[in-house]
């Protein structure tokens, strides 16, 4: 096969031809979709950003909530810790107040016991004393005993009125 001229211009005007149909009907095209894909990758990228600040935004936001809340436990945890003390200490003093009644009336009851038992001791001794006299009187009450108490309770008497 010969090289022409002809054939050999006709072979670059035939390449020019097909350079010119791909850039005009696959190139162009091409390009606008390797850009519209770049630009849909930026938007994509973007939003992907922004849902990264938005994301640390709330987590800072919770992290924030979450050192709120538990500001608010301590405070409520010691809060009811206080309360707790207040009122076992109040429970206490009542409880104090109570058994100091209790012991108050326990000693008020053996104080009237041992009244009693002292009262039913004395009324014992006296009645021992009584049968020990009464017993003795009858021994000793023969007719020259009471004739000489007697004379003595007579002389007594006379000396009185005298």
């Amino acid at each position: 096969m010969e090289l022409d001229t002809t054939t050999f211009v006709l072979e670059i005007v035939n390449f020019l031809a097909l350079l010119w149909l791909l850039r005009r009907l696959l190139w162009r095209p091409l390009q606008e979709a390797l850009r519209r894909r770049a630009e849909a990758a930026a938007a994509q990228a973007d939003a992907a950003a922004r849902a990264e600040a938005a994301l640390r935004a709330r987590a800072d936001a919770l992290d924030r909530r979450e050192a709120e809340v538990e500001a608010r436990r301590e405070e409520a945890s010691g809060r009811l810790a206080r309360e707790i003390e207040a009122e076992r200490a109040s429970r206490l003093a009542a409880l104090g107040k109570e058994m100091d009644a209790e012991r108050g009336k326990a000693r008020a009851r053996l104080a009237g016991r041992l009244r009693a038992t002292r009262s039913k001791a004395g009324a014992r001794e006296r009645a021992r004393a009584s049968a020990f006299v009464a017993g003795y009187l009858r021994r000793l009450a023969t007719p020259p005993v009471e004739a000489a108490v007697l004379d003595l309770f007579l002389a007594d008497l006379a000396d009185q009125e005298a």
